[in-house]
Order: C-alpha cells, then structure tokens, then sequence
C-alpha cells in the first residue's frame, strides 16, 4: 500500500495511487509464485542431506531464501526511540530485477541491483482512518527517510549508488523515473509476506504484525555483503 495515503493501506502500485500520479504508471505485480527466484531445487530435509547436483552446462537455481542476504533483522536500537524498525537486504531473482528495471531507467546494470527492505511496526492498522493514523504515518516516514537518507549518504562516500522509494509516491526519492514500485508486491516476491484484499486495496500483512506494518525499500548497486554489514552496524 502507499503508507501515506489517506485512503485505506495499499500497494503503491495499486490503482489509486496510479490514478493520483498523472505521469506516472504502475508496473503489473510481480510474479510471486514458488519459484519467484527460479526455484527448481530439491529441499534439504536434515542437515544431513546433500545438495543435488546441477546438470552439466546450466546454472544452479536459486532459492527465495538464496536471494536473502540478510533475514529480517530487528536494528530499533541503532534508528532512533520507537517502534520496532525491520531490515533485511536481498539480491534480486530475475522476476523482481525486470520490474525494478523500469523503475530505475538511466542507472546502469539495473538488473544487478541490492533491495533493502524496511518494516516498521505501527500502532494503527494502516487501513484504519483519522488524524491520528495520518500523524503515525508522518512519523514513520520521517523515521525511513532519516535512516535511509544516512544509508545512502554513507554508501556514496564509499562509490556506490544508493536511492530509496519515496512511500509517498512510489517513486525514486532522488533518481529520474517515473513508474511506481509496488512495495506490497516487493515484500511478497522477495519475503514470501502474505497480503490481503480490503476494498480495492491489496495491504501487506506482517508475520508478527499483521497489516500495522510501513513498510518501505531502497536500492543500491553496492555489493550485497557490504550492503549487509553496514545496514546493521552504521
């Protein structure tokens, strides 16, 4: 959903927010089906098992859980007081990087991108309405934007480039583009998060917290390992 939205929680790239932004278009939701990162591998059932053997001459798959480089991590100490504030930092399965592509026009090697998913836990359902949902999603913007803002600035200095979505918009914050990034369908593809249908609304439901979750993403062409280690440390 669009954090933000005065509306009832939603993907950014649902159909309101699409209809609000005149030069912008949302992208078709991501494939999340079981193989979102191509997954045709045997599952290991102990720790005994052994990993099959890729056929000659094609490349071994990837699980969703391959793509995770750092599993949802709770760094609420190292934002600011509050809520609790999620991360993890995903590599993309080639289903998310062709969306995330078109997000990101003019950046090079799009496809090769680092996800950095954030969740913030909230005290209000974000389908729920009144000044004091609205006053709540203000504060955990600014609490994203803040923590990614440092992010991005730190990842700069080192020779990468870093921009987030802006939850208001589902846009680049400080990149060319203009086509919406579906942060519900995001959270789907590369966490396997379950979502739900309110009005013409699809909301992201949290394992923990159900729909009283924000969340919101930025990118990087940082090395994923880098991306990891700076995220819960800095």
């Amino acid at each position: 959903m669009d954090p933000n939205s005065p509306s009832p929680a939603s993907s950014s790239a649902s159909s309101s927010a699409s209809s609000s932004t005149s030069s912008s278009a949302s992208l078709p939701a991501f494939n999340t089906s079981s193989d979102v990162c191509n997954t045709l591998t045997t599952p290991l059932s102990d720790s005994t098992s052994t990993t099959t053997k890729p056929i000659k001459g094609k490349k071994p798959k990837q699980t969703r859980a391959s793509c995770t480089i750092l599993s949802p991590t709770d760094i609420t100490g190292q934002v600011s007081k509050g809520l609790s504030f999620e991360v993890s930092v995903h590599t993309l399965p080639r289903t998310v990087a062709s969306e995330v592509a078109f997000i990101f026009p003019n950046i090079e090697s799009p496809t090769e991108l680092v996800a950095v998913l954030t969740a913030q836990k909230s005290n209000f359902e974000l389908v729920e309405w009144g000044d004091e949902v609205a006053k709540e999603k203000d504060e955990l913007l600014e609490r994203f934007v803040g923590w990614s803002s440092k992010i991005c600035k730190e990842l700069s200095s080192k020779g990468y480039w870093a921009d987030y979505i802006d939850p208001c918009s589902g846009l680049p914050a400080n990149t060319e583009g203009n086509k919406i990034y579906g942060e519900v369908d995001g959270f789907q593809a590369l966490l396997g998060y379950s979502t739900q249908n309110a009005n013409c609304c699809k909301i992201l439901l949290h394992p923990k917290w159900g729909s009283a979750v924000y969340p919101a993403t930025m990118f990087t062409n940082a090395p994923a390992d880098i991306v990891a280690q700076l995220c819960t440390t800095f």
